[in-house]
């Protein structure tokens, strides 16, 4: 664990333990259908939802909303209540 720990820099250091800040402002997938981070479309009996997901010590957070600004929203809201240190 020492060597470990010595590895790491004093950033991830002072973040929560087992959690990643900075892999909240890294950009989304090439694949990504939405163009936005934590956020995927997802289509049920002809209905489109935006699934917003957020992982926080290795339990995923997740909640459907209908259009995309809702979806943002509720990203936003998700990494304020788990990550309150957390700057755009």
């Amino acid at each position: 664990m020492r060597e470990r720990a010595k590895r790491l820099s004093q950033s991830q250091l002072d973040e929560m333990p087992g959690t990643r800040l900075a892999q909240l402002n890294d950009k989304p997938q090439k694949d990504n259908k939405t163009g936005h981070k934590n956020i995927s479309i997802d289509v049920r009996n002809g209905t489109t939802w935006y699934r917003v997901s957020v992982t926080f010590k290795r339990v995923r957070h997740q909640t459907r909303k209908r259009t995309l600004e809702e979806a943002i929203e509720a990203r936003e809201a998700l990494r304020e209540k788990y990550w309150p240190n957390y700057k755009k």
